[in-house]
């Protein structure tokens, strides 16, 4: 399952904080430098930048670690 990077930016600056997703990228950045991608892209993702399931699960680990908080079902099913 792919999930598009921006809704997860989206979701998490109007769910969480203005700079939620800095610091769930910030903290996971090793791991997402491992499967390709660099800070730019993935803090500033285009419109079509799919996150694969290992990915969502870096992205997932990581918002759990800071929040204590896993991404509702929606925003991964979109």
């Amino acid at each position: 399952m792919n999930v598009l990077a921006i809704n997860l930016k989206n979701w998490c600056i109007d769910n969480i904080s203005p700079l939620a997703w800095s610091r769930i990228v910030l903290k996971a950045l090793p791991q997402l430098r491992d499967i390709g991608f660099s800070l730019d892209e993935i803090e500033n993702p285009s419109d079509n930048l799919e996150l694969d399931a290992k990915g969502l699960k870096i992205i997932e680990k990581s918002m759990n670690e800071i929040y204590a908080m896993d991404l509702p079902q929606e925003v991964v099913n979109s």
